[in-house]
């Protein structure tokens, strides 16, 4: 965790004015940088990580499939299997929709082509959604980014404030004002993203637990099938 300090005048959440008697109020506002440990067991750390969530940057079939051992190497799937995987995946279907689906999917096939179908499906599911959550880590890790910058530039601000109190000279308490006002400004911007972002964060854990509801639906669909 990074603590991050400022320093600014203000009156009923306003900038202070020249007017005598305003003193300084130092803030600590907490800049968040997580300590994250990813698939592996070895710890790893992502400046531009800002999310309490671990950062798993790819979903292992191998961890969220249920049912019998996946091939070593399957086929790659072909497009009726991947829009299924796209539809299932998708969070607004609901789950006993997808497990209709699932179950429409597997019906009518040869026992011996059973099992081939729906470890396939899963490996189709799980391609689809580490295309999802590669797009929405890549979304936050910019967002990280930008929240360090933003960080630097209170900062730099910070001690601009402190120096030009420092000074007490009639162009100092000139420039003072303006720079207070910016000040308080990108505070609210920061703490604005910092809550949104923890709506952001959200996303890939989704994802992730309905990539392993789905391989539970289809490892026991091949299960009741007798697979």
């Amino acid at each position: 965790m990074v603590t991050l300090p400022v320093t600014f005048a203000c009156k009923n959440g306003q900038p202070a004015s020249r007017r005598a008697g305003w003193r300084p109020v130092f803030l600590t506002l907490a800049l968040m940088t997580i300590p994250l440990v990813g698939a592996s067991a070895q710890p790893a750390t992502d400046p531009d990580w800002p999310c309490a969530q671990r950062l798993v940057p790819e979903l292992s079939a191998a961890t969220l499939w249920q049912g019998p051992e996946l091939p070593t190497t399957p086929p790659p799937a072909d497009d009726a299997t991947t829009d299924l995987a796209e539809r299932l995946i998708d969070r607004s279907l609901p789950m006993d929709k997808a497990t209709e689906l699932v179950n429409e999917t597997v019906s009518g096939t040869a026992a011996a082509e059973r099992r081939a179908k729906m470890e396939g499906l899963f490996l189709a599911v799980i391609d689809v959604a580490n295309r999802q959550r590669s797009g929405m880590i890549e979304g936050i890790r910019n967002f990280g980014r930008r929240q360090h910058a933003l960080a630097d530039r209170i900062n730099n601000e910070s001690r601009q404030i402190r120096d030009l109190e420092a000074q007490g000279t009639d162009a100092a308490s000139d420039d003072l004002p303006g720079l207070r006002e910016q000040h308080l400004w990108d505070l609210r911007i920061f703490d604005e993203r910092q809550h949104t972002v923890r709506l952001a964060c959200d996303e890939p854990v989704q994802v992730e637990q309905r990539s392993f509801a789905l391989g539970r639906v289809i490892a026991s669909t091949l299960k009741e099938q007798g697979q």
